[in-house]
């Protein structure tokens, strides 16, 4: 696996992580890597879980 060659592996979760159930994988993945001395971290994107601009309006 490619990954296990790095050093440092980060992973920014968003929706399509979410609509394909992926939690459970990306926490195995996350494991085998740290016990393979790979470190891990999770960024969080500024903007997830925002609509595209003219959905960001309130409607009234």
């Amino acid at each position: 696996m490619i990954l296990e060659s790095a050093q440092r592996v980060v992973i920014v979760p968003g929706y399509g992580m979410a609509v394909a159930r992926a939690a459970t994988p990306v926490r195995l993945l996350t494991e085998t890597l740290e016990a393979n001395g790979v470190e891990v971290v999770f960024g969080i994107h500024p903007v997830a879980g925002r609509m595209p601009e003219p959905h960001e309006r309130p409607l009234s």
